[in-house]
């Protein structure tokens, strides 16, 4: 699992495939597929999230039963990233229902 900021998130412009957690999982099934039959890289991240939302993120949703799960830190977003706010609740909310 990739937890993180606009650089795991592809930014504004970057097509799925062409995401880092697409590229690791791509890496990942070509150097170690005779040992695993599915591998899955998940995505958390969003542009402008710092270290206290993806911290927020994790303590809400949890981390999927992740066996790794990679923190990639943008120092601009370290320093800069506002607190989650009442609309993370409302996100979450949104997020739960559309799980059912």
């Amino acid at each position: 699992m990739l937890l993180g900021d606009s650089i795991p998130n592809g930014g504004w412009w970057r097509d799925q495939a062409n995401t880092i957690s697409s590229l690791i999982r791509d890496a990942l099934s070509t150097e170690i597929n005779h040992i695993f039959i599915y591998i899955e890289v998940l995505n958390a991240s969003a542009n402008s999230w710092g270290p206290r939302t993806e911290l927020a993120y994790l303590q809400h949703f949890g981390d999927f039963h992740s066996q790794v799960v990679v923190l990639l830190i943008n120092t601009t977003d370290d320093l800069f990233a506002t607190a989650p706010n009442s609309l993370w609740d409302v996100f979450a909310i949104i997020q739960r229902k559309s799980l059912y």
